[in-house]
């Protein structure tokens, strides 16, 4: 009665209630944190040992420092053409070869190596960030499909933990292989929204997706998209 007479008793209620509105929000994306966590707990040997020199890292690290060698804030280094390549004979890689991956290393190389840090730091950032990025779409494709918050991070976690994507990572290097990752969910998940009939946002995942994918690497497109095909004929 006293608390009523106060006024004190809807204060409390409110405050009740948005403490409960916070701890509900918290829970939605609680998600965020535990793969961001997995994903550094996957880089800790990676972090605290030299870089791991995979097979392709030459191919690659080359091409990145040819893209950054003559980048700044007027020139963002999209040439078709690798010209500190082959005893600085120049090769036409970006005729032929995916480019996303490689200028988005070098875009983080550019600004870390004003701080002083090398391109192999620049290089553990953007794999670090591929992972966790990669984790949070495969969560968004499976909460999506299947309304289940907890079977859609395990599924997230099972993902950036697979063995292949792994060794592209840390065996081979294989850093525009390892960029579709983070698309693959994203084209999955505009096929749900296809299938729940939201047409708007199957086009703008469908197209980020598969851009995404087709500027990664080529090549495991064409293999995803006969898995595609397959899926859409089951479905």
């Amino acid at each position: 009665g006293i608390l009523k007479e106060q006024g004190l008793d809807s204060d409390v209620e409110k405050g009740c209630c948005d403490a409960r509105e916070i701890f509900e929000n918290v829970k939605k994306y609680i998600y965020i944190p535990v793969i961001l966590l997995v994903a550094i707990l996957i880089f800790v040997p990676y972090i605290s040992k030299n870089f791991i020199y995979g097979d392709d890292y030459i191919c690659h690290v080359s091409n990145i420092f040819s893209i950054n060698e003559n980048m700044s804030l007027k020139n963002l280094g999209i040439s078709k053409i690798r010209y500190s390549i082959a005893n600085n004979l120049g090769y036409g890689n970006g005729i032929f070869y995916h480019q996303l991956v490689y200028h988005t290393i070098g875009y983080i190389y550019f600004i870390m190596k004003k701080i002083g840090f090398s391109m192999i730091s620049a290089i553990k950032v953007f794999e670090l960030l591929l992972v966790f990025l990669s984790g949070i779409t495969m969560y968004q494709f499976m909460q999506k499909t299947f309304e289940n918050k907890r079977a859609s991070l395990i599924s997230s976690i099972t993902y950036i933990c697979a063995p292949y994507f792994i060794s592209d990572i840390f065996r081979r290097t294989a850093l525009p292989e390892a960029g579709i990752f983070l698309f693959m969910p994203i084209v999955m998940l505009a096929l749900t929204e296809l299938f729940k009939d939201n047409h708007k946002k199957f086009a703008i995942y469908f197209i980020i997706g598969y851009v995404g994918m087709i500027l990664s690497h080529l090549v495991l497109t064409v293999y995803f998209t006969f898995l595609l095909a397959i899926v859409l004929l089951c479905n």
